[in-house]
């Protein structure tokens, strides 16, 4: 795992096509909602390995409540690109993947502490032959062990 201040793009990782799993340990206090005007494209928000919600760029305003608790928890955001394009207004511009803006938790940048852990399609198509399904998932969702790349 990489560490890192802010959780960033895929290409400033050296990443081009894949899974990127940004992960940081929310303190008990750490609460209310998750946002991120910056999500390239679609992201899972899990804690402590339980899904609490989506973040996707088609809705820049939305918004995932984390809740408050009695100890620490991992929070995880996995960062899926579902391809480029290199048209319309905004084109190669905004076609970056990963997360191109800061992650907030009631308007506050969660800073300092984050880990990337980066899976290239080329070695997801291992995982997905040996995937397990994660049943508190809905069904049009794959989760995919990646256990210790």
């Amino acid at each position: 795992a990489r560490e890192l201040e802010v959780p960033t793009t895929f290409e400033r990782l050296g990443l081009g096509y894949g899974v990127a799993v940004f992960s940081r340990t929310l303190k008990k206090d750490e609460a209310g909602l998750l946002s991120c005007r910056g999500v390239r494209d679609h992201t899972a928000i899990l804690v402590d390995g339980v899904l609490a919600g989506f973040l996707d760029r088609r809705y820049p305003d939305a918004a995932v409540r984390i809740s408050a608790s009695e100890s620490s928890r991992r929070l995880e955001l996995v960062v899926s690109a579902t391809g480029r394009f290199n048209f319309g207004r905004e084109g190669l511009s905004s076609a970056a993947k990963g997360i191109a803006a800061p992650v907030c938790l009631d308007g506050r940048e969660l800073k300092g502490g984050w880990q990337a852990r980066l899976y290239p399609f080329e070695r997801i198509g291992k995982a997905i032959e040996e995937a397990k399904f994660n049943r508190s998932l809905t069904n049009r969702h794959l989760y995919v062990k990646y256990g210790d790349w």
